[in-house]
């Protein structure tokens, strides 16, 4: 379903490489193409449909119809799309996973490990960013 590659990656790198940072409003990635976003505790959401891959950068539950509204400009409706979270938090997810659900998304929800939750203290500089691949 998802081929995503995860990761962190510094703030100068991400510069030199021109990578485009995810926000609310979400990107579309195409097979190969990487994104970075900020580690703030707010969750990625990572829904497909189709051939079609969004990466947000959810800040508040009302990003789900950011992403509906998105997805249906490609003529796709909600049956046909599968959402991924990623939660920092984890009394998040009711609130989101019920807005998903009360729209008839397909949604799977995942923690951060432990590995990621360390790398999270990493930014305390503010020098670190979470790196989004597709790879297909």
């Amino acid at each position: 379903m998802y081929d995503v590659t995860t990761g962190i990656l510094s703030v100068a790198k991400a510069q030199r490489l021109g990578l485009k940072r995810i926000s609310a409003e979400g990107i579309f990635l195409e097979p190969g193409e990487m994104a970075v976003m900020d580690i703030d505790g707010n969750p990625l959401i990572i829904s497909t449909a189709g051939k079609k891959m969004l990466a947000v950068h959810a800040e508040r539950v009302s990003d789900v119809d950011t992403i509906i509204a998105k997805l249906r400009g490609w003529s796709i409706p909600p049956f046909g799309i599968t959402m991924r979270i990623q939660l920092h938090v984890p009394r998040q997810e009711s609130e989101f996973v019920e807005k998903a659900w009360q729209l008839g998304l397909h949604v799977q929800v995942s923690y951060p490990i432990a590995e990621f939750l360390a790398l999270l203290g990493a930014q305390i500089g503010g020098e670190n960013l979470v790196a989004i691949q597709r790879n297909k």
